[in-house]
């Protein structure tokens, strides 16, 4: 591209833009209210997974932690245990 044309380039892209931007309003199936209210349904929704998948990790991250709890006891017990047999 030579720096001759460059304005009129520009030019052409921004009509095209313009031009697909208005062809997108005339050709949409719904008005602005109800694909405003699909977005915000949708974005709803989303929220409402995020919400329940974060219970999910936390209950499950409570269950890991309260399992090797449990196996730290557990070797802690078995050190101790064999402690006082090396010991005796």
């Amino acid at each position: 591209m030579s720096r001759d044309n460059k304005p009129g380039t520009v030019f052409t892209f921004v009509l095209g833009v313009a031009l697909c931007a208005l062809a997108a309003l005339l050709l949409a199936p719904k008005s602005g209210d109800e694909l405003r209210a699909d977005i915000l349904d949708g974005a709803s929704d989303g929220v409402k997974h995020v919400r329940a998948s974060s219970k999910r990790l936390k209950r499950n991250a409570e269950k890991l932690i309260a399992e090797a709890q449990d196996q730290v006891a557990d070797a802690i017990g078995a050190g101790e245990d064999a402690y006082r047999e090396a010991k005796s």
